[in-house]
């Protein structure tokens, strides 16, 4: 027995040690979770520490007459003690904390570099300690043990594979879950099981458990038996049985496989000593009636059980084996490839790993891969792209993972994509239909693999007189059976091919505003490849298509405008559409006569749904494709053909391309009488969209009034193409300074929408979007701001916030917040839209640079002038290369540049821009009548040296006059900059009868510039206040000017 001095300073190391290790191994494990560049000693402590741990906490259980040798065990626990608190006052000064600023977290993430060598000799000095500490409490195990005579007769024993140095990465929370799960100690037997995909390291994860316990010893006795079959359990059952007789020296021979199994247990139930049992690859639960009646019946026992097949989570705690994390899966790539740390390489391995899907065993393979192939990561993924197939059936030469394989006793060495096999051939063993089983696991490989709906197979079934044969798996009497359904997809779960989802298994979920699925299914991105990779490249040609169709019924199933869904199903049937165009861009170069019949009305369909979310790119490349397939099997006189074309002119109108739509509309017109009636109507449409676009309002009047005409021939007046058309005819109005006729048409519009019970259509929506630019136009702002608010909360429930109809909206109310005044609101928002607009529609798109040219209005208003001026200059240059010089949006652009460089009293600057864009407007019009700028001759032009400018602001004074109300801030700003002109010119007596609110001044006195062709008392194409109001409907109409 030992004094109590000595047991107190046993006892208060102890404590002290736990105090700052606890606190230091929790810091670190931060770190490196957070950091991807953290020192590798960093992350070695981050395992030796809590080690560390437990074996001080052994020592806290000693007994003072059991402790072995006093006076050696002090100065251990001492000198372990002040490691531990040199290496917390090191930690603390080189790690990130949470609190710090982003400057003090850079600084100490370059410092902790710096201190690696004091870390590291640290981190050796405990590693000493560490392995004295363990010598001390094994030699005071052995003397416990001779104590007892119940577990003399048998020392520790230890059957598990040997696994060499570990080579584990990461997984901590894992590891830390197990054992919280099976920490010894109670008398009833503690039972845990790893669920997961084949692949993610459940046996791993297993075998790294028994390591860190065989260290820890909480176990005496740890028995590992394969459980992937009888036959296995029973090899494995032998081998153990045969190595503890021998270690006990037991010299007995076992009659049978069943003498085996009851030595083993009857041996550990006899020590009455902490057992566990690791039962692996318990994959096939049907070939077992009891797993549970192998493992020992005794107190403080565990069972850690690993499995495939979901149904065995019954049989303990389930612990579910998600893929490996960003960065633990990252370091295994690096360690395993053994490639050099580089920024670059660390980078490319990032990459690497999202795309295997931070699958473990897939990561391991590839790190294979580049290992023996001498590659770096950003090589790998040139190869990976070009021969996914190969590299994922790739096994090394020096190969941990094996399995069982047809049958065989011997294991053999399986790829991840040789496991999969193992799992789809017992399922489809357990299927009542083999062949029709695996063309629905092939056909849902050709979609997106998250968010797989029942529906989607539903709306297929149902709306075809012909399903796909495989779709008899989920029905009785020919009638959809959605339990039919369930069972199929919920056997293919146990196996863990699919993850299963339905309502009940997320509790609180709303199934209408989070728009979930009652069952709905994702597969691993690896299994998706697997999937379709097993099948000759021929045959996927054939799924393509089966998925084109599935997807395009799915489309019409939704309702008008996709009523039927939520946003959140809208966005999911999105991702299954890209999916199979990019399987089918892969696997088809072009469809065959017989097979383009159906995939032309799936694409057409495809086409509609790209366009109506705003991707409008991804819309161009289909019609294009329909359009050449078209042309191909049908000739250049083919209607099919011309209907392609009209097609490509509506993408065209609404990615801003006027001039390639109307190149089409020109060569298609001499043809139209021979069309179909819904053709000509379409054609005629486009060609009116193109003369709204050029200003050309009443040729845009008369076409829009024709095409009425001719659509209530054969449409009712209620149909949603004639109220577009009325919507669009409502724009030109407003473009004229129609602003009240406008309105009643708006108005009545809005009323056939709310008599057919389509108030939420995104027609109705788009329309009181336009309605509130219309009484903005006529600065009624605050009734404006209340039409804004109800459209944009309704289209912000239809429609995700990048889309072109959500952001256009958005855009004409932060117009509005503007003119209120709420400056700080619209710059938030202005700010966001811009960038999205050009992410989405890129940098010179029109409605990019409407936004950009509002945005520089919010500045210029606010006295940040030199912002102001970047962002004008950035939209005059894209409109003058997009739009031209004629464009009246270019020259409402050049307007609020030239009145910015004049309040800066930077006059020769303004005059040069404006001279310049006036000699290229008679460049590329040469019947202006530029002469006509001349005023009073050369004499007078001496006296008026700025008149470029005078003119420039008197065209913008005579066109908002007409078009805006008298208060509206646009007619006002473009009064004062003519006032500023004319007080320079005439020595600051300025331009007499301009009033506070505008505009008695003598107009007919000042020589405008005159297009040719056009009465001069006409405005010349104006552009709204804010340009603001520009149609949000695919239909592409615009406002006015930029207020534009």
């Amino acid at each position: 027995m030992i004094d109590p001095v000595t047991a107190l300073a046993i006892a208060g190391n102890v404590s002290q040690f736990l105090e700052a290790a606890y606190k230091v191994s929790s810091r670190i494990k931060l770190y490196c979770g957070k950091s991807n560049s953290a020192p590798t000693v960093f992350h070695e402590l981050s395992i030796q520490i809590p080690m560390l741990c437990y074996l001080f906490e052994d020592c806290q259980s000693l007994k003072a007459d059991n402790v072995a040798d006093p006076d050696n065990l002090i100065p251990v626990l001492d000198g372990c003690r002040r490691v531990i608190e040199s290496l917390d006052r090191l930690v603390s000064s080189v790690l990130p904390d949470t609190d710090d600023a982003v400057s003090v977290k850079v600084w100490k993430g370059v410092k902790s570099v710096s201190i690696q060598n004091k870390v590291i000799e640290c981190k050796a000095e405990l590693e000493s300690y560490k392995s004295t500490l363990a010598l001390h409490l094994s030699v005071l195990a052995a003397k416990q043990a001779n104590a007892s005579s119940s577990q003399a007769l048998l020392p520790p024993f230890y059957h598990v594979p040997a696994t060499g140095r570990s080579r584990f990465v990461g997984r901590d929370d894992i590891i830390q879950s197990i054992s919280q799960s099976l920490r010894p100690g109670r008398r009833d037997p503690l039972i845990a099981v790893l669920l997961g995909m084949g692949g993610q390291g459940k046996t791993s994860l297993a075998l790294e458990y028994c390591r860190r316990e065989i260290v820890n010893r909480h176990f005496k006795f740890i028995i590992w038996i394969d459980s992937s079959s009888p036959a296995a359990l029973e090899r494995s059952f032998s081998q153990a049985a045969e190595n503890m007789a021998a270690v006990s020296g037991d010299k007995r021979t076992f009659a049978n496989a069943r003498a085996h199994v009851s030595f083993v247990k009857t041996t550990i139930e006899t020590a009455e000593a902490p057992w566990l049992f690791i039962l692996d690859n318990f994959d096939s639960p049907g070939l077992f009636k009891n797993i549970l009646s192998f493992t020992p019946h005794s107190a403080f026992g565990a069972v850690l059980l690993t499995s495939r097949h979901n149904s065995c989570a019954l049989l303990g705690t389930p612990i579910f084996i998600p893929g490996m994390s960003q960065n633990d899966s990252t370091e295994l790539l690096l360690q395993r490839a053994g490639v050099e740390r580089t920024i670059s390489n660390l980078e490319q391995a990032q990459k690497v790993v999202v795309m295997l899907g931070h699958l473990p065993l897939a990561v391991d393979q590839s790190a294979a891969y580049i290992r023996s192939r001498k590659i770096s990561p950003a090589e790998f993924i040139d190869h990976y792209q070009k021969r996914k197939e190969k590299i994922l059936k790739h096994i090394p030469n020096v190969w941990d993972y094996h399995r069982a394989v047809d049958g065989h006793e011997d294991e053999r060495p399986v790829s991840v994509f040789g496991t999969w096999e193992l799992s789809l051939q017992q399922a489809l063993d357990q299927s009542q239909d083999e062949k029709a089983t695996m063309n629905f696991l092939t056909d849902i490989a050709f979609f997106n693999n998250l968010d797989i709906r029942m529906e989607m197979f539903k709306a297929s079934f149902e709306r075809t007189e012909d399903p796909l044969d495989w779709m008899n798996l989920f029905t009785i009497d020919d009638e959809w059976d959605e339990l039919e359904y369930q069972d199929t997809v919920t056997a293919l779960a146990d196996l863990s091919l699919l993850q299963y989802h339905t309502l009940q298994g997320i509790p609180g979920e709303n199934d209408h505003e989070e728009g979930l699925s009652r069952h709905s299914f994702s597969l691993h991105p690896l299994v998706r490849d697997w999937i379709q990779l097993r099948i000759p490249a021929t045959e996927r040609r054939v799924y393509v298509g089966q998925a084109l169709v599935i997807l395009q019924h799915y489309i019409e199933s939704s309702g008008i405008d996709y009523q039927k869904w939520t946003l959140k199903e809208r966005r999911a049937a999105m991702s299954h559409v890209d999916a199979c165009i990019e399987a089918q861009s892969k696997y088809v170069r072009s469809w065959t006569e017989d097979e383009y019949g159906n995939a032309k009305k799936a694409l057409v369909v495809i086409y509609k749904f790209y366009i109506d979310d705003g991707r409008y790119s991804e819309a161009e490349a289909i019609s294009k494709q329909v359009l050449e397939h078209d042309r191909r099997l049908g000739g250049e006189s083919s209607q099919d053909l011309v209907d392609s074309e009209i097609r490509l002119t509506d993408v065209y109108l609404l990615r801003g391309a006027y001039s390639e739509a109307e190149a089409i509309i020109v060569r298609l017109r001499p043809t139209i009488d021979k069309c179909p009636a819904h053709v000509r109507v379409s054609l005629l449409k486009n060609l009116a969209k193109i003369f709204f676009k050029q200003g050309r309002y009443d040729e845009a009047v008369s076409q829009y009034q024709d095409v009425l005409a001719r659509q209530e021939s054969f449409l009712s007046k209620g149909h949603l193409d004639v109220m577009d058309t009325r919507h669009l005819l409502a724009q030109v109005y407003r473009n004229q300074g129609l602003h009240v006729e406008a309105i009643e048409l708006y108005e009545d519009i809005l009323k056939a929408y709310h008599t057919a019970s389509l108030d939420d259509h995104l027609g109705a929506l788009q329309c009181m979007v336009d309605l509130a630019g219309a009484y903005r136009a006529l600065a009624q702002y605050s009734l404006a701001a209340e039409y804004y608010d109800r459209a944009i909360a309704g289209v912000s429930a239809r429609l995700s916030a990048d889309h072109p109809i959500a952001l256009s909206a958005r855009l004409v109310r932060a117009i509005n917040l503007r003119e209120l005044g709420r400056n700080e609101e619209a710059e938030d928002a202005f700010r966001d839209i811009v960038e999205r607009f050009g992410r989405i529609l890129g940098p010179f798109h029109p409605d990019t640079l409407r936004a950009i040219m509002n945005f520089a209005i919010l500045y210029d208003r606010s006295d940040r002038r030199d912002r102001a001026e970047e962002l004008y200059r950035a939209a005059l240059a894209g409109r003058e290369k997009i739009m031209g010089v004629d464009n009246p949006y270019t020259m409402r652009t050049v307007e609020r540049l030239v009145s910015l460089l004049w309040s800066q009293d930077r006059c020769e600057e303004a005059e040069i821009l404006t001279l310049r864009v006036l000699r290229a407007q008679r460049k590329s019009s040469p019947e202006l009548n530029v002469e006509g700028l001349d005023i009073g001759g050369d004499e007078q032009g001496k006296k008026r040296p700025y008149w470029p400018v005078e003119v420039l602001f008197t065209r913008a004074v005579q066109r908002d006059r007409k078009l805006l109300g008298e208060a509206h801030t646009d007619r006002l700003e473009s009064e004062r900059s003519l006032v500023a002109v004319h007080a320079k010119q005439d020595g600051g007596t300025g331009l007499s009868g301009l009033g506070e609110h505008g505009a008695e001044f003598a107009g007919e006195k000042l020589v405008v510039l005159s297009p040719g062709g056009r009465k001069l008392s006409g405005p010349p194409p104006p552009y709204s206040a804010s340009e603001g109001s520009k149609k949000l409907h695919m239909t592409e109409t615009t406002e006015v000017t930029d207020s534009v």
